[in-house]
């Protein structure tokens, strides 16, 4: 659907009474300026998510893989642990080259979306800006290629995509969408991928920490990574996941902290 369509829609529904519809097990009206908001959302949906619905208290914890690792094992023995779900963004060469941890990601209960066929940098920062260098075919095919080499193993194709290096620019996130793949980038970007100098990585791991829990919010996306210099994810997610459920969040996949935000614009239908 356009949004000028949903516009209309939604103009045409405030004359309406709303159904009534449950936010965390209570049951809340529509206001006239949830509607309002509910049409930025759609309209941020179909360009760059970055936040989830912000009437529920749920947090998505994201990982993207692309190179071989022995870590993302031991990510999933902590998930397994805590009892949580979270979301793999994998590049096709991750599945080719780490299969039997692709399907353990799956059988786990977690979420599998794309990263593409392979960790290629699609615009070019210059100048405080990013210009693209892709086509829109040359995208539809790394996409492709991930999902080629994912539904093998699953029996299921992504929906999503995050772009590598997080380099994008509009007309990029316009190629996704011809491919029917809508892009989800972050609340947080922790950055735990940097280097440091070793003397520096526990202090390092500590700021990250402390942004995560300063940044927390309603439909928060948070984006790490399992292999990292400084082990951000081995060491600290244990930590970080108590303290979330503390706060009185859920950790949930992408998609519920979309499909919950999805369901919110979809009832201006």
């Amino acid at each position: 659907m356009k949004l000028s369509r949903l516009i209309s829609s939604a103009i045409l529904s405030l004359s309406l009474v709303f159904t009534p519809y449950s936010v965390q097990n209570k049951t809340e009206n529509f206001k006239r300026t949830e509607i309002t908001e509910a049409i930025n959302s759609y309209a941020h949906r179909h360009n760059n998510i970055t936040r989830g619905n912000k009437n529920f208290r749920e947090i998505a914890l994201t990982f993207d893989c692309h190179w071989h690792d022995t870590t993302t094992p031991k990510v999933l023995d902590i998930l397994k642990e805590k009892n949580v779900k979270a979301t793999f963004f994998l590049t096709g060469d991750y599945i080719k080259r780490c299969p039997e941890v692709v399907k353990r990601i799956y059988k786990e209960g977690h979420e599998i979306e794309n990263h593409l066929d392979s960790h290629k940098a699609l615009a070019a920062y210059k100048n405080k800006k990013y210009y693209t260098r892709t086509s829109c075919e040359s995208l539809e095919k790394l996409l492709k290629g991930t999902d080629d080499k994912l539904y093998p193993l699953i029996g299921k194709k992504t929906h999503y995509w995050r772009a590598p290096y997080g380099a994008f620019t509009d007309e990029i996130l316009e190629y996704g969408e011809k491919t029917n793949h809508e892009h989800v980038y972050c609340t947080t970007d922790t950055s735990d991928w940097k280097k440091v100098s070793k003397d520096k990585i526990e202090q390092r791991r500590d700021s990250i920490e402390e942004k995560i829990y300063k940044e927390l919010k309603n439909g928060a996306i948070i984006l790490m990574h399992p292999r990292t210099q400084i082990k951000f994810s081995e060491k600290k997610l244990p930590k970080i996941i108590d303290e979330i459920r503390k706060k009185g969040y859920s950790l949930v996949t992408i998609s519920q902290v979309l499909n919950d935000k999805q369901d919110y614009t979809l009832s201006l239908k």
